[in-house]
């Protein structure tokens, strides 16, 4: 549902107005002021999607209204209503970036078309909005909460985190394709590369067990037989404020809870990064076997030696993370 912000100093043209809007799907009126300067102040509290404005009104006109909303970076869309003989207003308008105007009298066919063509645009904005926000989370980049919450604040969401084979190449030229959800898909979808999907399924449309049917189904036909998969989900909806330290969690999950070859399923919960990340004596006692085939074989015996570790580590369910480190201890020792 998108917000609108009425601007008239006549009670009368504001109540017309409102009753026009509230006939349109997706739009509701969430305030007005009688001129400008008033209209400013209620931008900044009420933060709407659009403002429908008359141009001639006290101590700040539409203009001056349009002239402080297109110095703003982030601002609504601003629609004029004039008369004919305001028409070089109107002009002047366009020059401050107006797109659009009505004219007086307002009928209720004038104003539908209108608020469609500004859903159509509210739309494909939000959609941008999104997409942008996803990549800046999932890429480790802060984001201001006043933007987490102009386009997530009604909603809850089920997050899930999927990633096909190993973990990501480090330090690799080829640059990867960024993956993100189509615009009006209910599910958002956003991945680093092709190999990797980050999803948002709105509470209010899907039950859990209804998402993770879906996204089994789409593990299925995105993998097939091609190769592994390691899946993060959390089963209870989050709010958009958890998404800055959630999202970032849940890929430090992923990454220590790959297992080379093997298929793997893991639920979200506060202890399970810290279980992930912990040291195993048992690949202390392996680099000491290790260690000691250093000192007495030679190269071949020691790369035999060496698969039949990293075998056994991977046998015994190590993930990935640690296999990488327990490489680079190897390497060391030799």
């Amino acid at each position: 549902m998108y917000s609108v912000l009425l601007v008239d100093d006549e009670p009368r043209a504001v109540k017309h107005l409102q009753t026009l809007i509230e006939k349109c799907d997706n739009f509701e009126v969430c305030g007005s002021a009688a001129e400008g300067q008033d209209a400013l102040q209620k931008i900044k509290s009420l933060n709407p999607d659009v403002v429908i404005s008359d141009i001639r009104m006290p101590v700040l006109d539409g203009l001056g209204l349009a002239e402080k909303l297109y110095a703003m970076e982030e601002k609504p869309i601003l629609v004029l209503v004039s008369g004919y003989a305001e028409f070089a207003y109107a002009q002047q308008a366009v020059r401050l970036g107006v797109k659009d105007y009505i004219l007086k009298p307002v009928v209720p066919l004038t104003m539908k078309e209108t608020m469609k063509e500004l859903e159509k645009r509210l739309d494909k904005a939000y959609y941008e909005k999104r997409k942008e926000i996803l990549r800046l989370l999932c890429n480790g980049k802060s984001v201001d909460n006043e933007k987490l919450k102009d386009v997530f604040s009604a909603e809850m969401f089920y997050p899930a985190l999927v990633r096909y084979g190993g973990m990501p190449i480090l330090y690799q030229d080829i640059k990867s394709m960024e993956l993100f959800s189509e615009a009006g898909e209910p599910i958002l979808m956003y991945g680093r590369d092709e190999r990797e999907a980050f999803y948002l399924c709105p509470a209010r449309s899907f039950e859990y067990e209804e998402f993770e049917k879906i996204l089994n189904e789409r593990v299925r036909k995105e993998n097939g037989d091609r190769s592994y998969y390691t899946m993060v989900l959390k089963k209870e909806p989050v709010e958009f404020q958890e998404f800055p330290d959630l999202i970032p969690s849940m890929y430090r999950i992923l990454d220590k809870g790959m297992i080379l070859g093997k298929n793997r399923k893991l639920f979200y919960n506060k202890r399970l990064e810290q279980t992930l990340s912990g040291e195993n004596n048992k690949e202390k006692i392996i680099l000491e076997m290790y260690e000691k085939v250093l000192v007495k074989g030679d190269i071949r015996t020691i790369r035999e030696e060496l698969k039949k570790l990293l075998w056994r580590l991977n046998e015994e369910g190590y993930p990935e993370f640690q296999m990488r480190r327990f490489l680079g201890r190897c390497s060391y020792l030799s």
